[in-house]
């Protein structure tokens, strides 16, 4: 058996070394001929004040000044709404509002960004019922959007607590629910992660919706489930009774497609991990080859990443918008 295992390792180290090339890619950003440009990190709420950081860009000759991570606290940055005249006041975006930054420095091209502000979501908690197993299943309905057609939809955990007891000791607990799923098809159109049949959420991480498909009202079927909690084995649940159902409420938003390809990305960088339902053994098929870049990634971590996406002309960083909102339970 031993000498099988090492057979194997030796020969996926032989295919990693002709593969060189496939897997592995220096990356220099002291490149001869590239400007520097300026880094634009603007994450902001419709009906909120704007607010617009600048950064040097990593091809910057400037040094990073370590007491302000690199801001640049002498560029200009003027708005415009609507089209109408440009501005150093940040304004408030209103829905449906066309929202345009431009960020200018004498050291640096000048950036330009563009974010049309996402419509409201309208939607309320329809129904919500404990399942047998511990699972709170929710009944959402979302009404037609009237935003732009590449916008997206995210439903994330807010609050959502059930208090138990346990038959054996008669001790209650206030049980958190921390992870949502739904098996519709609709979430199929997005990037969800999905696991064992489920695509899944938590409190950070939203199940996204594409709006062109709420032109028309839809009901959704939502499952929330205190996964770490029936992860511990000394939790079982034919020991435990429902007292009541506290807090229930969830966090909806629409976002710009650009706020959905950075929340892609940021998801991608940060390695989120999630799980399936309690009582659902996560499917124990292992790619090959997704362990290998993983492996690689884990070794490479260390060197500074090229940012994958930005939405910003002649720079780099990233403008977007997002509407957000709180559905309670009746």
């Amino acid at each position: 058996m031993q000498t099988t295992r090492l057979t194997y390792c030796l020969l996926l180290a032989l295919c990693l070394t002709a593969c060189r090339e496939m897997f592995y890619r220096e990356v220099d950003f002291t490149l001869e001929g590239e400007q520097p440009m300026l880094a634009i990190s603007a994450h902001n709420e419709v009906g909120a004040p704007l607010q617009v950081q600048v950064y040097h860009s990593f091809l910057s000759d400037q040094p990073y000044d370590t007491q302000q991570h690199g801001e640049l606290t002498d560029a200009a940055v003027s708005v415009r709404v609507n089209s109408a005249d440009w501005t150093t006041e940040m304004p408030t975006p209103q829905p449906l509002d066309t929202v345009d930054i431009r960020v200018t420095h004498p050291a640096y091209p000048t950036a330009t960004a563009r974010q049309i502000a996402p419509a409201p979501v309208n939607a309320r908690i329809a129904d919500y019922r404990l399942l047998p197993n511990f699972w709170l299943e929710v009944t959402i309905d979302i009404l037609p959007y009237h935003g732009q057609e590449d916008d997206r939809i995210g439903i994330a955990l807010s609050n959502a607590y059930l208090r138990i007891e346990n038959s054996r000791n008669r001790r209650r607990t206030q049980l958190r629910m921390d992870h949502i799923y739904s098996n519709d098809p609709i979430f199929a159109s997005a990037l969800n992660i999905e696991l064992s049949g489920y695509y899944c959420g938590n409190s950070e991480h939203a199940l996204y919706i594409p709006a062109a498909q709420l032109q028309q009202q839809r009901r959704i079927q939502l499952l929330l489930d205190a996964h770490a909690f029936w992860s511990d084995t000394r939790n079982r649940k034919e020991d435990f009774t429902l007292i009541s159902i506290e807090q229930l409420s969830l966090h909806l938003e629409s976002r710009t497609a650009e706020a959905y390809l950075y929340e892609q990305y940021r998801r991608v960088q940060r390695g989120v991990q999630l799980y399936p339902p309690s009582g659902i053994p996560e499917q124990g098929d292992t790619n090959i080859m997704q362990e290998i870049l993983k492996e690689l990634a884990n070794s490479l971590g260390q060197q500074e990443p090229v940012p994958p996406y930005t939405n910003v002309s002649d720079g780099l960083g990233c403008f977007t918008l997002r509407n957000p909102c709180v559905l309670t339970a009746p």
